[in-house]
């Protein structure tokens, strides 16, 4: 008996007791779009001028999917000013995220399947 409970256990524990939802999204990143299933922890780039942003998934709610970048320079206002690493998408929305430059701008579209 001790056997089967500790095999059900470690079963457990491998497998784990994940909540984490699981959606799909769209990036399109220097005019190539791409689609993908993304959960919670995962991480996707795009190049823009010259920079490598990675983004972070660190939530999926029913009301949006939290990502992070990992530096500034990207804002979802076009604003030269704003200091933001944190976006939310939003379903059936554009989430449009600009580099922070006055003479040239490029851009990163999210989309929430």
């Amino acid at each position: 008996m001790k056997k089967y409970l500790t095999l059900i256990i470690l079963l457990l524990l491998i497998t784990g007791c994940k909540d984490n939802k699981i959606e799909k999204i769209s990036m399109e990143c220097n005019g190539i779009k791409t689609e993908f299933t993304i959960e919670k922890g995962n991480k996707f780039s795009c190049n823009l001028l010259g920079d490598e942003y990675i983004f972070t998934v660190k939530d999926i709610k029913d009301n949006g999917i939290y990502i992070k970048a990992n530096k500034n320079g990207l804002s979802d206002s076009s604003s030269l000013i704003e200091i933001k690493q944190q976006f939310i998408i939003k379903k059936d929305s554009d989430l449009k995220l600009y580099t922070q430059t006055t003479d040239y701008q490029e851009n990163v579209i999210f989309k929430w399947n």
